[in-house]
């Protein structure tokens, strides 16, 4: 894979849509070509779990370390008003604080507040956009990408030659 073309990725990963939307990782509509890079739906909920479980943005930073500043960022969501269907024992529900509730419970019910989260949080909005039919977009597996890197940058070279080819078209032909 080049490095340019992992270099078109990078505001893709970053976490926000670069509209000021912190939290919203895929825009609910796009009117640029753009390939969308998800991760396998079991893997990246698995991680998001073990991630937040650990402290990660709430009492440690990204890294493992300690904070930037007072608290980081998930200690301050309230995590609560996107899990309505999993029963959240009230002696662990930490409403300002995911990554407590997560340590203080069951990895069943941990999973199940992670995965209900996750889905009203980040999911969902990749899954409206895909069901979008008019937007520009390719969306590609990560995992995919990683193990063959080769036949999907040739599959988003197409994909962006063709939507300049239909774009040429559709201005020569106004």
């Amino acid at each position: 894979l080049t490095i340019q073309f992992m270099k078109r990725f990078r505001d893709i990963t970053n976490g926000t849509t670069g509209k000021g939307e912190p939290g919203v990782i895929i825009p609910s509509n796009v009117t640029v070509p753009s390939v969308i890079v998800v991760r396998d739906l079991i893997d990246a909920t698995v991680s998001g779990y073990l991630y937040h479980k650990s402290g990660r943005e709430c009492w440690l930073n990204l890294n493992g370390g300690p904070p930037r500043k007072t608290g980081e960022h998930m200690a301050k969501r309230d995590w609560t008003e996107h899990v309505s269907k999993v029963p959240v024992p009230e002696e662990i529900r930490w409403p300002k604080n995911i990554c407590r509730t997560l340590e203080n419970t069951t990895e069943t019910v941990g999973m199940g507040i992670y995965l209900e989260f996750a889905r009203n949080s980040y999911y969902r909005t990749a899954v409206q956009l895909k069901n979008r039919t008019q937007d520009p977009t390719y969306f590609v597996c990560f995992e995919e990408l990683m193990k063959r890197p080769d036949e999907i940058e040739a599959r988003v070279r197409s994909f962006y030659k063709e939507f300049q080819t239909h774009n040429t078209t559709s201005e020569s032909v106004h």
